[in-house]
């Protein structure tokens, strides 16, 4: 970077060694927004910088933990999701059986994994429709039974999709935090998800969610059939999930923010920093 780009800040987000041979650039801070899906030497060397780690999600401090940085240099401020866009718009005992995945072809996000296991819910309830979105077409056609959404407009994603479903079935084997799961629930959809790390902050086994362990189909499989064949429980899991979905604010995790960046500011020895 060249010195004369860069203005005077009180915070900077990001680090390199230049950080320290300017000073009035700002104090620096890392943005961890997730874990597994570049190579590891990468982002091992990010939770080493010598300043505090803002983690999205709680199992991304407990990587750093692991790594050896000290606790005072790791921050969590949960990720949010605008509640005035990802809404309730059809109640959730008034909706027939649907089910709905996030289809996208990276290998940490199991595509593969998600066809598996719904290959045999639909051969068990073929009747009951199977809805996918992703922000690409997939390399490979899907399925006829499946319904493809490629870059749904948002309000055909709330309305038409994350609204219309009773099951979301979220099959990451890593997620930073995992954003659409959060959002279907907030929507009244019922979770169904792998422990990916990022869902433990939401995903609560049979208290706002079903949970299952990564890249195993047959819990998943399980977990759906249940969801389809036992309303009540499908229902009382979704209606949980709604009111924790409704907790993660942009308005909650701005405050905290706030309230990092006035501490760092006043006393960086206290987040690792030299005095």
């Amino acid at each position: 970077v060249d010195p004369r780009d860069m203005p005077d800040a009180d915070v900077l987000f990001g680090y390199s060694d230049q950080v320290e041979e300017h000073p009035t650039w700002g104090l620096p801070v890392v943005w961890v927004q997730g874990y597994g899906m570049y190579p590891s030497h990468q982002e091992d060397a990010s939770f080493r910088f010598p300043c505090p780690k803002v983690c999205v999600a709680r199992w991304l401090t407990d990587i750093g933990r692991g790594l050896g940085v000290p606790a005072d240099q790791l921050v969590h401020i949960p990720n949010a999701i605008h509640h005035d866009g990802y809404r309730l718009e059809r109640t959730i005992d008034d909706r027939p059986p649907t089910i709905l995945f996030c289809h996208n072809d990276h290998p940490q996000k199991g595509a593969a994994l998600a066809l598996e296991a719904l290959a045999e819910i639909h051969d068990r309830h073929p009747e009951v429709p199977i809805l996918a979105f992703g922000s690409k077409p997939p390399p490979k056609p899907l399925p006829a039974w499946i319904e493809l959404h490629v870059d749904p407009d948002p309000a055909v994603l709330v309305g038409e999709l994350y609204n219309r479903a009773t099951v979301f079935l979220w099959t990451s084997r890593v997620e930073g935090f995992g954003l659409p799961a959060l959002e279907a629930m907030a929507c009244g959809a019922a979770l169904v998800t792998t422990d990916n790390g990022g869902s433990q902050d939401y995903a609560f086994h049979d208290e706002t969610a079903l949970v299952s362990p990564p890249a195993a189909a047959g819990p998943l499989v399980e977990h759906t059939l249940r969801l389809l064949d036992d309303d009540p429980t499908r229902v009382r899991l979704a209606t949980a999930g709604l009111a924790h979905a409704r907790t993660f604010t942009w308005e909650r995790a701005g405050a905290q923010l706030e309230t990092f960046l006035e501490r760092y500011l006043a006393e960086p020895t206290a987040y690792g920093r030299p005095a």
